[in-house]
Formats: structure tokens, C-alpha cells, sequence
């Protein structure tokens, strides 16, 4: 079997506090720095109360990255935000864009992805990676998930 890249597989990042903490005013700050950060990227706020899916608020927009519109998703409760279809560098300039403008200054930082959710994978700490740093353990996950090894 072929050894998969990993750099350039793409799955949804989810980002999130631990489980005992919450990420104050964070749903709210998130569409002002979203438009700060590019005036026009698409915001929508929506709350579901009944249906198939999961209930309560959701927020969708958008990111840009290179002229690249990421579909991304946040919760107030349990407060989390996603990006989908992210390759490991995606996530890392998304997430730091994050951790600087959104995510309370010293609230922990935890991600998985789709796949690792999926195997019940626990979440990882990220809290106070670099972009560099946060690569590598994007990528390490996905070799777990996806179980390569890079030699």
C-alpha cells in the first residue's frame, strides 16, 4: 500500500476548550473579527430547535485563505468552532488566526478532526502551539487516523 501524504489529505478540524472550560464571549466576537479580518466574508447565525440535526445555535461562514473560502461552523455550547476540508496548513493559519482574535487569552485549546472523532480519538491539546508546531501535530494525528508512518 502507497504511503499517503498527509500534508495534503483535507478533513474538518474541530477546535475547542477542555471539557471543563468554556471560551466567554467568544460567539459573539467571532463575526466582528471575521469582518475585521476581510469586510464581506460571509456570516450567518441560525438556531434550530427541532429536526434531524443537533439542536441550538450554529454559526456557518466563511474564511479566506488565498483566495480559498473555507466553510467553517461555531457553537456557543459546547463552545467549539470548525473548518472544513482543511488540509494540515489550512487548519494551523486558521487556528492561530483564532487563538489571536477570538479565543479567550488564556483558555486552554484542545482539536481533532472529523476522522479522529469518528475513532473515538481523544481531543489533543493545542493551547499555546505555534503555527509550526501545530502542523506537526495536525499531521501526526492524521498519520494515527489514517495509520501511516512517515519514515
Amino acid at each position: 500500500m502507497p504511503e499517503i501524504d498527509v500534508t495534503q489529505l483535507r478533513t474538518m478540524y474541530v477546535f475547542s476548550p477542555e471539557r471543563s472550560e468554556e471560551w466567554d464571549g467568544f460567539f459573539e466576537q467571532l463575526p466582528e473579527a471575521l469582518q475585521e479580518r476581510r469586510a464581506g466574508e460571509f456570516v450567518r447565525v441560525d438556531r434550530y430547535d427541532s429536526g434531524p440535526g443537533p439542536l441550538g445555535t450554529w454559526m456557518t461562514f466563511g474564511f479566506t485563505l488565498d483566495e480559498e473560502i473555507f466553510e467553517c461552523s461555531a457553537r456557543p455550547s459546547p463552545p467549539g468552532v470548525a473548518i472544513k476540508e482543511a488540509t494540515s496548513a489550512d487548519a494551523a493559519t486558521f487556528v492561530t488566526w483564532l487563538r489571536s482574535r477570538v479565543v479567550p487569552t488564556e483558555a486552554s485549546l484542545t482539536f481533532n478532526t472529523e476522522w479522529g472523532l469518528e475513532e473515538d480519538i481523544p481531543d489533543q491539546e493545542l493551547s499555546h502551539a505555534s503555527p509550526s508546531d501545530a502542523v506537526h501535530l495536525f499531521e501526526e494525528h492524521l498519520r494515527e487516523v489514517v495509520g501511516t508512518t512517515d519514515e
